[in-house]
């Protein structure tokens, strides 16, 4: 009888309880209605791929340098905006011939921990020597197998429209088409980088661009890559 102090807890790793104050009096029965909710489990965050088909998590950033063809060298910002979904800004050098910057999208579509399907959007534009201008319209599909917690191998097919003034005699923009197919990779290197690395290949349009032939027309080649590192931080 008398004032008592009831605790209901449930097992496991991730334990609630609850208590009651409960009072008894003599040839009494007391019951307790106990609706123990446990806490909600802690989100399980993925080392960053951005390279990848799975974004950055929400609040997670990186900074990605490299070096290949068709851009000389190419610098790509990305943050996670919301679960699912990064933005960022893709910056790429063609020497003195044109500098390009382009804000990009990437939405996870659907995936698991083991694999993982987005799509890429964007729109841009750049500058050059001999009044060289550019206007761009990427869209790319990206499928990734993503191995433990470090790594993922993705396939990609990226459709690219862009509209160029050549250079400075020119007197019409050239306009062009590419649908290169290709291979990524992305490994950790440290607490902090990863490397990744990229080839692909245009089935389709293999004419390329016409302003990359302002430079050299291996530019222009089918067979194109790069490789380089990610900075990760939060």
């Amino acid at each position: 009888t008398g004032g008592h102090k009831v605790e209901v807890r449930t097992e496991g790793p991730d334990a609630a309880s609850e208590s009651h104050d409960v009072r008894v009096e003599p040839g009494q029965v007391a019951a307790i209605d106990a609706k123990v909710i446990p806490p909600p489990a802690p989100k399980v965050e993925r080392r960053s791929n951005p390279t990848s088909a799975h974004p950055n998590d929400a609040g997670k950033g990186t900074i990605q340098l490299g070096v290949g063809l068709p851009a000389v060298a190419e610098m790509r910002i990305s943050a996670g905006v919301i679960d699912n979904l990064q933005g960022g800004l893709e910056i790429r050098n063609i020497a003195q011939v044109l500098t390009e910057f382009e804000l990009q999208g990437t939405y996870r579509l659907a995936g698991t921990k083991a694999f993982a399907v987005a799509a890429m959007g964007g729109i841009g534009g750049g500058m050059g020597a001999e009044e060289r201008n550019s206007f761009t319209l990427p869209a790319k599909g990206i499928a990734s197998l993503l191995l433990g917690d470090a790594s993922a191998f993705s396939m990609y097919a990226q459709f690219r429209f862009s509209s160029d003034k050549v250079n400075k005699a020119a007197t019409e923009r050239a306009t062009s088409s590419q649908f290169p197919i290709g291979l990524q990779g992305e490994i950790m290197y440290s607490k902090a980088l990863n490397l990744w690395a990229k080839v692909e290949m245009d089935f389709v349009f293999a004419a390329g661009r016409p302003i990359y032939n302002e430079l050299h027309s291996i530019l222009n080649n089918q067979i194109r890559g790069g490789l380089g590192l990610t900075w990760l931080f939060n």
